[in-house]
């Protein structure tokens, strides 16, 4: 007798009514047996004496469980088993194995073979519901987990699909990864693109990453590499615990504990570069995660792909100038402001040489452009402030520092106050700025001993609003103005009119381009205070303060 008790009957369950389970046993008795109990409990059975028909009814109709017979002549319940599992369509369907009650191996190989649940005969009739009614139940929920990703996933490519790209690729990318975010379960996101010699640079980076890849900043040469390899091979999954850590080191930089899905940027037969979305949870996590990383990859590649170009030749660039910054593949050089009446040097001038001979306002034009100007500043004011220790202390230094740098690096006063002497902070007349108020609060910032001065004064960005806006101690005139002083009345004039507005305003001229003996005495007569230039000492490591004879 299969079944451990007589009691077929029960009230049913009207959560079932939906339900078709299909009940195969070649014995029509068992069969009809089990059918008969599902149907008292509120189940619709269907009903199948062989593995074959079993498949048809199968493919031919909705069925919603399988309570199969391991046992069976011609095709038994372990090759129907694999026949579902390797069929799409049924590779999820539940499927409870009957067995007989000592036949662990038959058990065993059903497991394997894709068996959800198993029942022993004899079988006890109230267990043969609760375990169909629990595989259902599972089954439903894995729907409604579908469903609910599904939706999620659709919603997200909606409001990709509806994004406005930015004023450039950096902006665009950070659109994306800022949306993505917000996606539930997600704890990281990130956008690398990769460029010409084997660079790989993130643009966009939110959550987890963060703290590990700097948006802009390339990627080690070994992460790189790995990154590439495993995009051309198409989307992968990256666990923590399938790195080799000795000599890989540099895949910590993908997160130490999390789970991260990447999937190839793609677009017209271009690999841009890979997304990755990270997060902890389990196997079934990385596929959601997988899933939803190659789906969002095609849909941020089109975004990307038109201002990709353009961020090429800058992601070069900025590489190229970070390589300077790192291997400080610089120096600093001091040329003396000396004053005119005796000249004494009051203060030098810190100017930056590259080691490879490159232009430094290309090189520093360049780095702007790329978006690492502020690096590339920042790294030679440091230079110039320790090599600078070599003066002596009553020696001033004059720094040239942007109009950006000043109001964004919070860090600027302890430098500048590091260099234990009178520092004086230049603005060059070439820079525009647009917010005169930032600038004032930055320069009260610094406080004492840091002067202010206003570089090619007469030659920049709206001639002298500059100087009128931020009341400077110094305003550095342009060298156009200085040379051949002597033979333009005109240019005289308006020196003669800057000193006299020096002198109303408090602040003093500085002369700069000074390169003949005619120009320093007409300079002197008109009563400039300050001056520098070849006449006056060359930029040198070490320069030379003594008085010089002319």
């Amino acid at each position: 007798m299969p079944l451990a008790d007589e009691t077929l009957a029960g009230a049913p369950d009207a959560r079932a009514d939906t339900y078709t389970v299909l009940v195969v046993d070649d014995e029509d008795s068992v069969r009809s047996l089990f059918a008969t109990v599902l149907r008292r409990n509120g189940f619709e059975a269907v009903e199948a004496g062989s593995g074959r028909e079993a498949l048809e009814l199968i493919a031919s109709r909705r069925i919603s469980a399988v309570l199969l017979d391991s046992r069976m002549p011609q095709m038994d319940g372990v090759e129907v088993l694999r026949t579902l599992r390797n069929r799409p369509a049924t590779r999820t369907l539940p499927v409870i194995v009957v067995t007989g009650e000592g036949d662990v191996d038959q058990r065993v190989r059903a497991l394997e073979a894709g068996a959800d649940d198993y029942l022993a005969k004899p079988v006890s009739t109230a267990e043969l519901v609760a375990r169909v009614r629990a595989q259902l139940r599972g089954q439903a929920e894995w729907t409604r987990l579908l469903e609910e990703r599904m939706h999620e996933r659709t919603t997200t490519l909606s409001e990709l699909g509806r994004l406005r790209p930015g004023a450039d690729l950096e902006a665009t990318a950070r659109r994306i990864v800022e949306r993505l975010s917000h996606t539930p379960q997600l704890d990281g996101v990130t956008l690398i693109l990769f460029s010409g010699d084997g660079i790989s640079v993130p643009v966009g980076v939110q959550g987890a990453f963060a703290g590990r890849l700097e948006p802009g900043r390339a990627l080690p040469a070994g992460l790189s590499r790995h990154l590439r390899d495993r995009a051309g091979e198409g989307p992968w999954v990256e666990r923590p615990e399938h790195r080799a850590l000795p000599d890989d080191k540099h895949l910590e930089l993908l997160g130490d504990t999390s789970t991260t899905a990447f999937a190839p940027l793609l677009a017209q037969d271009q690999l841009l570069g890979v997304l990755g979305i990270s997060d902890t949870t389990s196997e079934g996590g990385a596929s959601r995660m997988l899933a939803l990383a190659i789906d969002v990859a095609a849909v941020a590649a089109m975004l990307l792909l038109p201002q990709r170009e353009a961020w090429g030749a800058s992601a070069n660039t900025r590489e190229q100038v970070m390589r300077v910054v790192d291997s400080h593949a610089f120096h600093p050089v001091f040329q003396p402001l000396r004053r005119l009446d005796d000249l004494r040097t009051v203060s030098v001038e810190a100017l930056t040489r590259f080691d490879d001979g490159a232009s430094p306002q290309t090189r520093f034009l360049e780095a702007a452009q790329a978006g690492c100007g502020d690096e590339l500043e920042r790294a030679t004011l440091e230079s110039a402030i320790t090599e600078a220790r070599a003066l002596p202390p009553q020696i001033g230094l004059s720094l040239n520092v942007s109009p950006r740098l000043l109001v964004a690096d919070g860090d600027l006063p302890d430098l500048l106050h590091g260099a234990g002497r009178q520092v004086t902070v230049e603005l060059t007349e070439h820079d525009r700025i647009d917010d005169y108020a930032s600038v004032r609060a930055a320069i009260t910032s610094l406080g004492d001993p840091v002067h202010l001065s206003v570089d090619d004064a007469g030659a920049g960005y709206a001639s002298l609003t500059h100087v009128l806006a931020l009341a400077p101690h110094f305003v550095k005139l342009d060298r156009t103005w200085v040379r051949r002083i002597g033979d333009d009345p005109a240019r005289q004039a308006l020196v003669a009119g800057l000193v006299h507005f020096a002198a109303m305003t408090g602040c003093s001229l500085v002369a700069e381009g000074i390169e003949s003996a005619t120009e320093l005495e007409v300079l002197q007569e008109l009563g400039v205070d300050l001056g520098q230039g070849y006449l006056l000492g060359r930029p040198a490591p070490q320069p030379d303060l003594a008085i010089p004879s002319i």
